[in-house]
């Protein structure tokens, strides 16, 4: 999060070097990307903590097992 402020407040400064800037307004939020494409995992915690991917490395060792590590070709 700290990287993420000080990067904005970085380009602030380059914008303010650039152009008579008098005023900023920054605005903050959080949301979650996983839940806005999948707004289901809200309503069980379980679902959202433990998704298809959980206990393999990366989502090609999810794969991978899946398929019985046979090609799909």
């Amino acid at each position: 999060m700290r990287s993420k402020l000080e990067s904005h407040q970085k380009e602030i400064r380059f914008i303010q070097s650039i152009l008579p800037i008098s005023k900023i307004f920054v605005e903050t939020g959080t949301f979650d990307p996983h839940a806005l494409k999948n707004p289901e995992v809200l309503t069980n915690k379980w679902q959202y903590q433990h998704g298809l991917n959980y206990g393999f490395a990366n989502t090609k060792a999810y794969v991978l097992n899946r398929d019985g590590y046979t090609c799909q070709y």
